[in-house]
Order: C-alpha cells, then structure tokens, then sequence
C-alpha cells in the first residue's frame, strides 16, 4: 500500500515539478543510504523493528513539513499538493505506528 501511494505522490511531485521548471533529486541521500545499509544488515523481527522505526521517524518528519507546505507555501498548487497529500500520509504514519507495535512484541 505504501510503495504503491508513494510511487503515485512521486508522479504527481514530478508532473507538478516539470510544470514549474524545478528539477528534483534522482539519486539517494546520505540518509537513505545509510538506512538501506542498516535493514540490509537485518532480518526477521529486527528487520521489521528497524523498518518500522525508520517508517514511524520518516512519516513523522514529512508530516511537519508538508504541514509547513500546506500552511505556508506561497505557490497556490504547491500548497494544494501539500495539503492534499497529508491525509494519506497521516494514514501511512498510522499504519506504520501499527507495525512498531506489533514488533515490539516479539
């Protein structure tokens, strides 16, 4: 679910970003990196424990900024993106907080 709703806000961002002549990174962040490196060295229960943690940090940090867009943005369909997003990352946050968990009691 969140794989497919992400890879359809990324379409939308970039269909909205080629718009407005902005360019959007293509390669991972050091942060990504650096996440990717500690779930691969993970499996079973303390995969999900990390991947979890990583989710419920992630969806946290991306709420206050897209808050911060919806509230703030001065380019009107920007802020509508923004806003229109959040609800579906409120709900990912949620789900993601579900899975913490449950891992947690394993």
């Amino acid at each position: 679910m969140m794989e497919d709703e992400h890879t359809k806000s990324l379409a939308d961002l970039t269909a909205l970003a080629k718009t407005k002549n902005i360019s959007l990174p293509t390669s991972q962040t050091e942060k990504g990196k650096d996440a990717y490196k500690k779930l691969n060295g993970k499996s079973g229960n303390d995969f999900g424990k990390e991947y979890s943690s990583l989710m419920v940090n992630g969806h946290k940090k991306a709420i206050e900024l897209f808050e911060r867009a919806a509230t703030d943005c001065t380019d009107p369909e920007i802020k509508v993106w923004a806003t229109e997003t959040l609800p579906t990352l409120r709900t990912h946050l949620d789900h993601a907080i579900m899975c913490q968990k449950e891992c947690s009691k394993i």
